[in-house]
């Protein structure tokens, strides 16, 4: 697991992660970090491994994630390793760019739902309170049912 940012433009009350929102040097993952906890993953034993990128919202810090996910794909079979990755998203920050990164280099996407609208806004504040509403059209445009990892392939 890369928490690769503790920065979240949503306020959700019961999350686990101490939401920072301010300066990014200071609660980014940097790419020196980045490079370090790879090199320890691919140390691994297992043959097969997954890496999951988590934060506060990971596409907050798509940047690295790219960067991760670059070197992974181009260290990894060296080392007799197979690399899959996921993103846990809110997905409200999912662009085009970042869905065809994903689609090209076989990255899939996971989020969740609180419930109806109403209630998934209530529990998952951001500017806008259109939570539900951006997450809902992001799984619409992955093709993929509720609470299910959403493969962008």
């Amino acid at each position: 697991m890369f928490v690769v940012t503790l920065r979240c433009e949503h306020s959700c009350p019961y999350c686990q992660v101490s939401r920072q929102s301010t300066d990014r040097s200071l609660f980014d993952m940097t790419e020196e970090t980045a490079q370090r906890a790879l090199a320890i993953t691919l140390q691994s034993p297992s043959s097969r491994i997954k890496i999951e990128f988590q934060g506060g919202e990971p596409l907050l810090n798509f940047p690295l994630i790219q960067k991760i996910v670059e070197a992974a794909k181009r260290e990894a079979p060296a080392k007799g390793k197979e690399v899959e990755f996921v993103i846990a998203s809110n997905l409200a920050l999912l662009t085009d760019d970042i869905l065809s990164f994903c689609k090209a280099n076989g990255v899939s996407l996971s989020t969740s739902l609180d419930g109806p609208p109403d209630l998934h806004n209530r529990n998952r504040p951001r500017p806008g309170g259109n939570s539900h509403e951006l997450a809902a059209k992001a799984s619409r445009r992955l093709g993929q049912p509720w609470g299910l990892i959403a493969s962008a392939r």
